[in-house]
């Protein structure tokens, strides 16, 4: 007799495959079953699912690659954007903060400050924490911009 094994909690993907072989070698041959494998594959395209094209240009011509940017900004674990309104000072003095910035924060700073119309000086790094600082309330603008760049 075998012993029964949920192959879902075996401690390898080897111990897992194992068990699972065991189990349904006693299945007569006409179910199906399925196997646990890790190996993942991704199928490659044939020549009858590429887009045929009206035009003379090839496929690959016709799509525009996006810019890659030197900087990425991480999301929130409910997928919005980590953009914060602080207000320092008795409330005098107001703060906008960028956080989970990745990559080149200067390239970030300088093309946030060109793109929203502010000074250099209006847009700060934090290097203990690598975070930016803008000057002003100025969330749903920043979020604008960070939708229209694609992060």
């Amino acid at each position: 007799m075998l012993r029964q094994v949920n192959p879902f909690r075996a401690a390898t993907a080897s111990a897992a495959r194992m068990c699972w072989t065991q189990q349904t070698a006693t299945l007569p041959s006409f179910v199906f079953t399925r196997t646990l494998t890790t190996e993942s594959t991704t199928p490659t395209p044939t020549s009858s699912e590429t887009p045929l094209s009206s035009s003379t240009e090839p496929a690959s011509a016709s799509r525009t690659q996006p810019t890659r940017l030197p900087y990425l900004i991480g999301r929130t674990p409910s997928n919005s954007y980590p953009v914060y309104q602080v207000a320092k000072r008795g409330g005098n003095y107001k703060l906008t903060t960028i956080k989970k910035v990745e990559g080149d924060k200067r390239a970030f700073q300088r093309s946030l400050a060109q793109d929203l119309g502010l000074e250099l000086d209006q847009v700060g790094v934090k290097h203990p924490t690598g975070h930016i600082e803008v000057v002003g309330h100025r969330r749903n603008q920043i979020i604008e911009w960070l939708q229209k760049q694609g992060l």
